[in-house]
């Protein structure tokens, strides 16, 4: 019975972008908030860019991929680096992404958002791939946690997974945006879908 889908669009550079800012973050980051704005066709971009057949599989790790340099991935020819083994190995994707404009600005511009979060929280020593992703679960945690709150208020059944949720009937969008914001002091944006009629 849990027919209406919903998830944050772009939810870690969303949650960690402002959570930089909360913390001090004072330097533009224009890159990270024209992905925000345009993330399915620089997904597309790059996609093209890498040459991968059009298939379901093939987009998704494009969206892994950058999803990955957001939590502490690097993009390298190593052996053991994710995206390198996304990529099936192949040196020359690698370098592509590389040297791409656009990535080479989102990865400064993510260093930047890390560097004010680490330095705000105090951070002693590198600050990896784990504890990155420790730092945005527990925004995630914090959202999801206020979304069930509001579910629970207005009598919807909901289940969360990730960063989305699930739900057995409508409920006003701009109604929880706006309560999320009020009770998280974070703006997110929402994509929904109802696969029950």
């Amino acid at each position: 019975g849990y027919t209406h889908n919903a998830d944050i669009i772009c939810a870690a550079p969303t949650l960690l972008l402002q959570y930089a800012r909360q913390l001090g973050l004072k330097k533009p980051t224009p890159t990270i908030e024209y992905y925000i704005a345009n993330r399915k066709s620089e997904r597309l971009r790059i996609h093209a860019l890498l040459e991968l057949e059009d298939t379901p599989k093939e987009h998704k790790k494009v969206k892994q991929i950058i999803s990955g340099l957001f939590n502490g991935q690097y993009i390298t020819p190593r052996w053991d680096s994710s995206i390198m083994y996304l990529l099936d190995n192949r040196v020359l994707l690698i370098n592509r992404l590389k040297c791409d404009t656009f990535l080479i600005n989102l990865r400064k511009e993510i260093a930047e958002m890390w560097k004010a979060i680490r330095k705000a929280l105090n951070l002693k020593g590198r600050l990896n791939a784990k504890k990155k992703s420790d730092i945005y679960r527990k925004l995630e945690e914090q959202v999801k946690d206020t979304i069930k709150r509001y579910m629970n208020k207005n009598n919807i059944r909901v289940f969360t997974e990730h960063d989305g949720w699930r739900t057995d009937r409508f409920y006003e969008i701009c109604d929880l945006k706006r309560y999320v914001r009020e009770h998280t002091s974070y703006e997110i944006n929402i994509d929904c879908e109802n696969f029950g009629q």
